[in-house]
């Protein structure tokens, strides 16, 4: 089955019981969609003993696009400006490409992470690629 390629991107959360209302088994069937990208931290700590449909082990294994600074740390507020700076102004290359010039990979994808519906860097994201469009943000 060819996936289907989308227009919007979008911002959803990975967890399991929002995955199985939009269609998903778990986050290794939503992972698979090449429409699907995950934005958050490494998890595989957290997931290593947890088992999926048919006992497939699910490793979660961090985005470049994961936020480097903690909620909890530093607040939600704060928190998510200090993750727009970074994504507009972070030298380090990915595939020689720094994360603000390598945005444009995430255009027409669902971004997945664990804080949506709440404010979140995946809605920094969506920002800035509005942005970039020329869009305003509403």
């Amino acid at each position: 089955m060819k996936a289907e390629i989308k227009t919007m991107t979008e911002v959803v959360n990975v967890k399991k019981k929002y995955l199985n209302k939009a269609g998903y088994m778990d986050f290794q069937h939503w992972i698979r969609d090449p429409n699907n990208v995950y934005i958050g931290r490494n998890l595989s700590f957290y997931s290593r003993g947890y088992r999926g449909s048919k006992d497939t082990k699910i490793e979660i294994v961090g985005s470049k696009w994961g936020n480097p600074f903690r909620v909890k740390k530093y607040g939600r507020e704060e928190c998510l400006k200090m993750y727009e700076e970074y994504i507009r102004n972070d030298s380090k290359t990915y595939d020689g490409k720094t994360l603000y010039q390598s945005l444009d990979e995430l255009e027409g994808k669902t971004l997945g992470c664990w804080c949506h519906p709440d404010p979140c860097h995946g809605h920094v994201l969506l920002k800035i690629l509005r942005e970039r469009r020329g869009k305003v943000e509403v």
